[in-house]
């Protein structure tokens, strides 16, 4: 096991990542799945394979199966578009990263600024990642 070097007790976050990333890839086997049927297969299989090492991820899948089954109720280009946009926590995770280099405000309208400018920003900006709008 890798150790952090920041913090020599934790495990580094690169070794969690490459133990995750099969399973991450079994569950994607799950949405990606063209039919309920083959979706209900995918996770069987994958409740087969990981249950020893994770029992609550297919536990938890199943327990809310009858919320998550209506994906498939969509053609396949809207629910790709379900599973790989989420907007909010997008908008959500600019913003504390914004926040966070910065850590003091002198008032609330400087954090307001920073908000609307990190939200806002990525729409005003063209191709080359060049802001074409000026704030005065």
């Amino acid at each position: 096991m890798l150790l952090s070097e920041n913090d020599p007790g934790r495990p580094d976050s690169r070794s969690a990542e490459r133990r995750f990333k099969p399973v991450a890839a079994d569950l994607k086997r799950i949405y990606q799945s063209a039919t309920e049927e083959e979706a209900q297969q995918a996770l069987n299989d994958f409740a087969q394979r990981w249950d020893d090492k994770y029992p609550q991820i297919s536990k938890s899948w199943k327990a809310n199966w009858h919320n998550l089954n209506t994906l498939f109720a969509y053609p396949p280009d809207i629910r790709k578009a379900i599973y790989t946009t989420n907007a909010i926590e997008s908008l959500n995770r600019v913003i504390r990263k914004a926040i966070k280099k910065r850590k003091l405000f002198p008032n609330d309208d400087s954090a307001r600024k920073v908000v609307y400018l990190v939200g806002w920003g990525r729409s005003l900006r063209s191709p080359r990642g060049v802001t074409t709008v000026t704030l005065e």
